[in-house]
């Protein structure tokens, strides 16, 4: 789903919000008429969504060390 689709559909939300039981049920029925059946599942994947944003580039092990000193270093400047 683009920007411009999720943007449409919460202008719709919104505007179902105020409709009557009577236009609901117009609505209901239109949708019936022109939506794919409910039974077929809409499955998005996200393996690979994070890939070329940068993150490839971190240091996980070194990054884990630095913030443990800095967690160690404020334990330690504590007054019990």
């Amino acid at each position: 789903m683009n920007t411009g689709t999720a943007i449409r559909i919460n202008r719709i939300r919104k505007t179902i919000t105020v409709l009557s039981d009577d236009q609901l049920s117009e609505v209901e029925k239109l949708l019936k008429k022109i939506a794919p059946p409910s039974d077929t599942k809409n499955i998005m994947k996200l393996k690979g969504i994070w890939k070329g944003k940068g993150f490839e580039t971190i240091n996980v092990e070194k990054e884990i060390q630095g913030i443990r000193k800095e967690v160690i270093q404020a334990i330690e400047r504590r007054d019990i």
